[in-house]
Formats: structure tokens, sequence, C-alpha cells
């Protein structure tokens, strides 16, 4: 039996600055050189380029290297950025990547949409001015009008069916996926939400909304505070009230697995660096993998140890 390191989760979480950059980038290398290992062999290339990936939300100014790297292998990613974040790197864009710049929500119509700067703060729920100047790393976010918009649903924008979900919608998290069609879960293996403790926005769904939410769409929670989120750390090196009471990310993992699909849910946990599910999942379900892409994580485990 291979043992590996808990790594992912909240250990890196609580390193200092540099030394939370360095560890992440080991993991990065060694989430690259799985992807590598993959695309030598059939099985694990066809799973790569079927693999396909979902941003909601203005906060990604730059792709996570895991999921970049899987992009320029053949895997779909779709982007859906209300701010446009992405505007400027769009020479540099993969033919993979596709951006959308639609306000999401649950249903199609109009709605008043929040536009603060930082941009990426804003949202279809009002900010609380009150509360983000109680803490000095919100004070910079500023309410800059408010404004009507078309909003639009994920089933209304086509069939997209992910495997990996990550959101960020300033508490229009679980707006989005009520304007989901049933058969956008179908293939959805791994989510990873933002989620609020206190009430950033005005009347927006708080930490257990979204347990519940995910809860009755039958995911379970494998995470709590997601190690790419530099801000978090920064509340804490700020000496301020910690990201754990003020926000955090929740991941969630779709119950009753599909075990032909082993290698995409892999790849999904990798992105959230969470090995230790990855090789439980793994040993579950191994036998349903071919004996390449099986020496593939064997090898991934062991640069793991």
């Amino acid at each position: 039996m291979v043992k590996i390191k808990n790594i992912p989760a909240r250990v890196i979480q609580k390193v200092k600055d540099r030394s939370l950059q360095n560890e992440k980038k080991k993991l990065d290398k060694i989430n690259s050189e799985l992807i590598d290992d993959l695309m030598k062999i059939e099985e694990g290339k066809k799973s790569i380029k079927e693999f396909s990936i979902m941003i909601l939300g203005g906060a990604w100014s730059e792709l996570d290297p895991t999921i970049k790297k899987l992009t320029d292998c053949g895997s779909k990613l779709v982007i859906l950025d209300a701010c446009d974040n992405f505007k400027t790197k769009k020479s540099k864009k993969s033919k993979n990547i596709t951006i959308i710049n639609k306000i999401i929500s649950n249903k199609k119509g109009k709605a008043t949409f929040y536009e603060t700067s930082p941009p990426d703060s804003s949202s279809l729920f009002e900010p609380n001015e009150d509360l983000f100047q109680t803490y000095k790393t919100l004070k910079h976010v500023k309410l800059n009008k408010s404004y009507e918009v078309n909003t639009t649903t994920l089933k209304d924008l086509g069939n997209f069916k992910p495997h990996y979900l990550c959101m960020d919608l300033q508490g229009g998290e679980i707006l989005a996926l009520e304007g989901a069609g049933r058969d956008f879960y179908d293939n959805l293996y791994v989510i990873t939400t933002e989620s609020c403790f206190i009430p950033l926005y005005v009347r927006h769904p708080l930490f257990n909304d979204y347990l519940k939410f995910f809860h009755s769409k039958d995911y379970s929670l494998i995470d709590i505070g997601i190690i790419r989120k530099a801000h978090c750390i920064d509340l804490k090196l700020n000496n301020d009230l910690g990201s754990d009471q003020l926000y955090t990310d929740l991941s969630f993992i779709k119950e009753g697995l599909n075990a032909n699909e082993l290698t995409k849910i892999i790849l999904s946990l990798l992105i959230e660096y969470c090995y230790s599910l990855c090789y439980r999942i793994y040993e579950k379900y191994k036998n349903n993998l071919g004996p390449e892409v099986r020496l593939c994580f064997i090898k991934l485990f062991k640069r793991l140890k």
C-alpha cells in the first residue's frame, strides 16, 4: 500500500506566505507530471480531452496552473465572467477556452446588478457596505452604482455538462445553480464554491444554506477553504478577523460516483489538491482502469510520499 501525505485541505493554508507559494508550486508540478504521463497513453489522453471545466465568477484574473495544463492538453473550459477579467488575455487564450460575458441567475429576465470597485466584488446582491467597512482588508471595496441588467440561466446557455465546477459569484452561486437543468449535474463530480459566514451582501445565502443546497443535490462536503485563495491568507496575515469567520471555500463531491469515469473524477480532485481522497477513490475503483493508467496514478502517489 502506498502511503501519502494528507497534503491538501488546510495544511498549506496554515503556513507562511513564502512557504505557501513554494509548496503549491511543488504540487502544481506533481499535477503536471501526472497529466504528462496520462497524455502518453491512449486511455489517459481520451479522458483528458473529454474532461470539461466550468468557472463561474469574476474573481479569476488568470488560470490555476493545473487547469491551464489541462486546457493546453485538450480539456474544455467555459468561463462565465460578468466583469470580463480575461479581456486583456484574449490573445493568449487556448482554443479550448470559451469565455461568455453574461450575468447568471435562476431565471432569464431583468435584475438589479451592484457594481463595485474592484469589480470582482460585484453581485446580484446588494453589498452590505457598513459591514465591509468593519474589516480593514475589505474597506477598499466600494459600491460604484447599481443598474438593471439582463440575466440568463445555465440551462439557457446551452448543453454544458462540466466534470468540475468552480464558483465565486459573491453570493449568487445558489441562484446560478437553481437555473441549471437536471442534466447539468450528470457528469459534475466536484464543485467548489465561495460561501460566507456573515452577510457581506444583503439577504444572500450563508454557509449553512450552501450545505443544505448541495446535500439536496446529493453532494457531500469534502473540504473547507481552498489553498488557491490568496485573499484568505491575507486576512490572517493582516491580523484581521480570520477568513474562516468571514468567508471560505467549500468543496463537494458527487455521491454515487461512476467508476467508469475514475480518471475524470481524479482530475477534478487534483485541481483541489485533494490527494488523500484521490487515493481512497483510486483504491476503491482502480480495477476499472487499464494497467497503463493505473501505473500513472501509482507514480502520482509515489511522488507525494
